[in-house]
């Protein structure tokens, strides 16, 4: 399976960004007819968040969710085999933010605290990190992530993730590392929107 998934990684590394964009797009498709229940589930909290919007509207955020989410996936397999110069084209940081960012960690090491940064679980929250990347003053991160059933594959996942100098805290005993990491005036960070 690991092979499948380094293969899959490879060859979106490889193919023009239109193209993979447009490969996401058509898999939601295939998303809605896999997942019915999913696509009730997630259309009934749009509908509730949005209720004076139409049912069309609702439906085209449907469908630019899933593919965001398709999308994320597809990121988080090909930015592995990324080369630098690619890796850093991938993420993009204006300047107001990172002005905002920058003066967050400021703040934190002058109060000598620590750092919570609660991040939506369905954006792009893989650049979560590379933080320590694009902001290398950065105290250590820390982030609180779900492991898959399968070892090896999560292995795997938690090899790709950390590539950037960020630990990755297991949820089944991470909030308690979590604190641990607080404590020292480290950063962590949760995806608030899970279960």
């Amino acid at each position: 399976m690991i092979f499948l998934l380094q293969l899959i990684g490879r060859t979106l590394a490889f193919l023009p960004e239109s193209f993979v964009r447009g490969i996401c797009v058509s898999i939601v498709p295939l998303i809605t007819f896999l997942r019915p229940n999913r696509r009730r589930n997630v259309l009934n909290a749009i509908h509730h968040a949005f209720p004076d919007k139409t049912e069309a509207w609702r439906r085209r955020v449907y469908r630019e969710s899933s593919a965001r989410i398709v999308e994320m996936a597809s990121y988080q397999l090909a930015s592995a085999y990324f080369d630098p110069e690619r890796s850093a084209r991938s993420i993009e940081v204006s300047a107001a933010t990172r002005e905002q960012i920058n003066g967050i960690i400021a703040r934190v090491e002058a109060e000598r605290r620590s750092l919570v940064a609660l991040v939506p679980h369905l954006t792009l929250s893989e650049s979560t990190l590379m933080m320590p990347e694009l902001f290398p003053n950065v105290p250590q991160l820390n982030v609180v992530f779900r492991p898959l059933n399968q070892p090896k594959i999560d292995a795997w996942l938690r090899r790709l993730r950390s590539r950037f100098g960020v630990h990755m805290l297991s949820r089944k005993n991470g909030f308690n590392q979590a604190m641990g990491c607080l404590r020292k005036g480290e950063a962590v960070a949760v995806l608030f929107d899970q279960n």
